[in-house]
């Protein structure tokens, strides 16, 4: 999965933690959910925006992310 930049917040996320695949130039995030800052998982710029009723929300593999003390 590609890693980068999110142009949101400037930290570092991923495809997976992003709207990555979302965006119109599809190399870069415009907003993420999680962002990997001190060798850990922590809430992105766009964490709040997720719905936690939908289960297809990446909100719960992101939840699992933070939790984790080190990947």
């Amino acid at each position: 999965m590609p890693s980068g930049i999110c142009k949101g917040c400037g930290r570092v996320t991923n495809s997976t933690t992003s709207n990555w695949w979302f965006t119109t130039t599809k190399d870069h995030a415009t907003e993420c959910y999680a962002a990997y800052v001190d060798d850990k998982w922590v809430k992105g710029c766009a964490y709040d925006k997720l719905n936690r009723a939908d289960k297809y929300s990446p909100i719960h593999f992101v939840d699992k992310l933070i939790k984790k003390k080190k990947l």
